[in-house]
C-alpha cells in the first residue's frame, strides 16, 4: 500500500490513499514492526510527497554530496 502511494501520479488518488496508509503505519508501529520514530518519518515523507504531486517534478531530488 505504501509503494502504491509512492508510485501514484494522481494527487486526488494519493490524497484519498494517505489516511489509510497513515493508519496502517500507526498499526504496524503499535505492534512493534516499525519503531515509532521510523513510522513518524515515513508518514512525514508520504504526506510531503502527496503535497508535491502536481507541482511539476515530483520525483525524488537528492542533493549531491561532496566527497573529500
Amino acid at each position: 500500500m505504501i509503494k502504491k502511494l509512492r508510485h501514484s501520479h494522481s494527487k486526488p488518488e494519493a490524497e484519498a490513499m494517505l489516511p489509510g496508509v497513515v493508519s496502517l503505519i500507526d498499526k504496524l508501529a503499535k505492534r512493534g514492526l516499525f519503531h515509532k520514530n521510523k513510522a513518524a518519518n515515513l508518514k512525514s515523507k508520504l504526506s510531503r510527497f502527496t503535497a508535491k504531486i502536481g507541482e511539476g517534478g515530483h520525483h525524488h531530488h537528492h542533493k549531491t554530496r561532496k566527497t573529500s
